[in-house]
């Protein structure tokens, strides 16, 4: 046990570096308050928003900024700050799945806001795959899910068990997802991809489409087997994000996204 309570100068200088950045991250949340409050001058105000988030060196400022950039109609600079993300800052793979993730809001809200469409059905299940991943954007696909009555939505109130007669129930989150009825792999794909299927608790009249953000069709093929794989090569496909929707009687069941590379 000797030794356990001595602090190491790389151990005290780690507990300054922490305290430092938690008073930056405060100072940098009120600063956010104030601009978004100030409704004497929006223009000023969201150019200062845009300059702040511009010069943060963290890729968490810059999704703020995307979608900033989408609210006030602007999706030209929403999508660039966006694509830009990757070349700037180097990307685990779940920053990889966030960041698929926020492609795929962004393309839904531009949709939205800038479009004026409607959620549709293939809107709503990405919405859903989004919320499920418990992720800054899930909260934001949860509130667009709420805003339409799709889904409902409970807040946890969190007590400390200390206070408590008896031990506080563990907050478990909704489901919102069914059994995986489809798989994709390898995603993000290169010069094919494969999808393996299962639908034995269907009936037959199962299909799979395959198609863009907009809804564009690209290709569909029926499924004659109710276990089986499907290798589909991506020759005609430029590098983006896609949709793989498994229809059963022309009723959607499960949408999947795939991300092409070349």
């Amino acid at each position: 046990m000797a030794g356990q309570n001595i602090v190491g100068a790389k151990e005290i200088l780690e507990q300054k570096l922490a305290f430092h950045k938690a008073n930056r991250d405060r100072s940098l949340t009120k600063l956010e308050k104030h601009y978004m409050s100030d409704t004497l001058k929006p223009s000023l105000s969201n150019d200062s928003l845009i300059s702040l988030w511009n010069q943060e060196p963290y890729h968490d400022a810059k999704y703020k900024l995307s979608l900033f950039y989408i609210n006030i109609g602007d999706s030209a600079n929403s999508f660039s700050t966006i694509n830009n993300i990757p070349n700037v800052f180097e990307l685990n793979e779940k920053e990889e799945s966030y960041h698929q993730n926020y492609e795929v809001l962004l393309d839904i809200l531009k949709r939205i806001h800038c479009d004026s469409i409607q959620l549709n059905s293939a809107m709503v299940q990405s919405l859903l795959s989004i919320h499920s991943n418990r992720s800054k954007a899930g909260v934001y696909a949860r509130n667009l899910l709420i805003q339409d009555s799709i889904v409902t939505y409970n807040e946890p109130i969190y007590l400390p068990d200390l206070y408590k007669s008896s031990p506080t129930p563990e907050f478990t989150y909704p489901e919102t997802d069914k059994k995986s009825q489809i798989d994709i792999f390898p995603n993000p794909a290169g010069n094919y991809f494969i999808i393996e299927f299962e639908i034995s608790e269907f009936n037959n009249n199962s299909k799979i489409v395959i198609s863009d953000l907009n809804g564009k069709l690209l290709k569909s093929f029926l499924l004659k087997e109710d276990i089986n794989q499907q290798v589909i090569p991506t020759g005609g496909f430029v590098s983006g994000t896609y949709l793989v929707q498994l229809y059963q009687n022309n009723q959607l069941i499960e949408v999947e996204k795939i991300v092409i590379i070349k």
